[in-house]
C-alpha cells in the first residue's frame, strides 16, 4: 500500500464519516440545549449543559445498544465528577497534577474499548474547559449538575435513535461504494465496502441483516463488470433491505466467513474487562508509554500556561486532548489539521459576529449548522471537524458577551500548543522510529 502524503491525509475523507441524520440528531440536541438556555437567560447553565451534550455527541461509533448504553452511562457519571473537581481545583496549582493524571489515563486507555476510551477524552475536555472557572462547592455542584443534564438528554436521544442509525451508516457506505464502482474507481469502492463490512461486525448485526447486506456487498465487490443497470438495481435493493432490528445486545463477532452467518454473542466478565484495563497501565507497555507521553505533554503545557499566564491558555491544552494520536505520523497530521481548522474557525466566527453586530439571535442561528457539521465531520475529515468545532465552541462560550480580541488569543494559544506537542513528540525517545516499524 502506498503511504499517503501529508496533503492527501489532510484532505482525505474517511469512509467512517457519520450520516446526515446522525449528525442532525447529535448536533441538533447540542444546539437546542444552548438556544433554550440562552433564550431563557440562564447562560452559565446553558454552557455547562451544552458541554455535557457535546461530550456525548462526540461518541460516533457503530456498536450494539448495550455497549452504547454502557459507554454513555460511564461518560455521564465520570464527566459529572470531573466537572465538579475541575471547578474546585481551578485557579490553583492543583490543576496541573489533576490534568496530568487525566491525560495519562486518556493516553493509556486509548485502546481500552469504546466506553473507557470515550470517557477519558470527554473527561479531559471537561476538566480543561471548567478548570478556568474556579469556584466553591456550590459553583462546582451547579456546573456538575447541568453537565449531567445535558449529557443525559443527549444520551437518551442517542439510545432512541440507535436502531435507525446503525443501518443508516451501512446504507450510506454501500451507496458510496456503488457510486465509486459505477465511475470506475475500484479502490474507493473497495474501501467503502470494507468499511460497511466492518460496521456490520462492530454494530452486531443479526443474521438477516448480515445476509441482506452481505449479498449486496458481494455483488458490488465482484470482479465482473458493473454496468449502469447493475448500479441502479443495486441501489433499488439497498432501499429495500431488511429494516432495523435490535440485534445482539452486547459486543458481537460474526461467524466465520466474510460477511455471512449469524453473530455470536460474547459476554466478557467485568473482572476480565477490569484486568485488561489495568494491564494497559503496566510500565513497559506501549499503552503506558502513550499515557506517560500524554501526561508529559499536558503537564508541560499546563505549567507554561500558568507561568506565562497565556491568555486563553486552555486552548493550548485542548490541542493535546483533541489532536494527539497514539502514532507519531497521525499526531503530526492531526496537529496540522488543528492549526488550520482553528485559524479558519476563529476568523470565520469573528467575521460573522462583526457583520451581524454581535447579534445574539444571529449567533444562535449559526450555532445550529455549526453543531451539525461538527458531528458530521467528526470521523470524516480533521480540518473540517476542527473548523466547525471552533465555530461552535467560540459561540458557546462567547454568545452572551462576544469578545473580538479573544480570537487572536485563541489562535496564538493553539499555535503554542501545537509547538509544544511537536517538540515533545520529536524528542520523545524512539516514538517516531517505533511507529514506522
Amino acid at each position: 500500500m502506498v503511504e499517503m502524503s501529508l496533503r492527501e491525509r489532510l484532505t482525505d475523507v474517511a469512509p467512517t464519516s457519520a450520516t446526515w441524520p446522525s449528525a442532525v440528531r447529535r448536533g441538533g440536541v447540542m444546539a437546542s440545549v444552548l438556544v433554550v438556555g440562552v433564550a431563557s437567560g440562564h447562560f452559565e447553565a446553558a454552557v455547562a449543559a451544552t458541554t455535557g451534550a457535546l461530550n456525548i455527541a462526540l461518541l460516533d461509533v457503530a456498536v450494539p445498544r448495550a455497549v452504547l448504553a454502557r459507554a454513555l452511562a460511564l461518560c455521564v457519571v465520570t464527566t459529572t465528577v470531573v466537572g465538579f473537581a475541575a471547578v474546585v481545583v481551578g485557579g490553583s496549582w492543583w490543576v496541573v497534577p489533576f490534568l496530568g493524571v487525566l491525560a495519562f489515563l486518556q493516553g493509556a486507555w486509548a485502546g481500552a474499548g469504546v466506553a473507557v476510551a470515550n470517557a477519558t477524552i470527554a473527561n479531559m475536555i471537561t476538566a480543561i474547559l471548567f478548570s478556568v472557572v474556579p469556584g466553591g462547592l456550590g459553583q462546582a455542584g451547579f456546573v456538575a449538575g447541568w453537565l449531567a443534564v445535558g449529557a443525559v438528554i443527549e444520551s437518551v436521544v442517542a439510545l432512541v435513535a440507535w436502531r435507525w442509525e446503525r443501518q443508516g451508516l451501512v446504507r450510506r457506505q454501500i451507496a458510496v461504494s456503488i457510486r465509486a464502482r459505477r465511475h470506475g474507481d475500484t479502490v474507493t469502492s473497495r474501501r467503502w465496502a470494507s468499511a460497511a463490512r466492518a460496521t456490520m461486525v462492530s454494530a452486531g448485526f443479526d443474521e438477516e441483516e448480515v445476509a441482506g447486506f452481505g449479498r449486496l456487498l458481494d455483488a458490488v465487490e465482484s470482479p465482473a463488470g458493473f454496468m449502469d443497470a447493475d448500479m441502479r438495481a443495486a441501489e433499488r435493493r439497498l432501499r429495500h433491505l431488511p429494516g432495523p432490528s435490535d440485534g445482539p445486545l452486547v459486543g458481537a463477532v460474526p461467524a466465520p466467513g466474510r460477511g455471512s452467518g449469524a453473530a455470536s454473542v460474547i459476554r466478557p466478565r467485568m473482572s476480565e474487562r477490569w484486568r485488561y484495563v489495568r494491564s494497559l497501565m503496566e510500565p513497559g507497555t506501549t499503552s503506558f508509554d502513550a499515557g506517560l507521553r500524554m501526561a508529559v505533554l499536558v503537564t508541560v503545557g499546563a505549567i507554561v500556561v500558568e507561568v506565562a499566564d497565556v491568555p486563553q491558555g486552555h486552548w493550548v491544552l485542548l490541542v493535546f486532548a483533541l489532536a494527539v494520536r497514539p502514532d507519531y505520523s497521525g499526531t503530526v497530521v492531526s496537529l496540522m489539521a488543528r492549526v488550520i481548522g482553528v485559524i479558519g474557525g476563529v476568523v470565520a466566527t469573528w467575521a460573522f459576529v462583526t457583520a451581524t453586530d454581535a447579534s445574539v439571535v444571529a449567533q444562535l442561528v449559526v450555532v445550529v449548522p455549526a453543531a451539525v457539521l461538527t458531528c458530521r465531520w467528526l470521523m470524516g475529515n480533521a480540518i473540517l471537524f476542527f473548523f466547525w468545532l471552533t465555530v461552535f465552541v467560540s459561540i458557546l462560550v462567547d454568545v452572551a458577551v462576544p469578545g473580538a480580541g479573544l480570537g487572536p488569543q485563541r489562535i496564538v494559544a493553539t499555535i503554542i500548543g501545537v509547538a509544544i506537542a511537536l517538540v515533545v513528540s520529536a524528542l520523545w525517545p524512539g516514538w517516531r522510529r517505533a511507529t514506522r516499524e
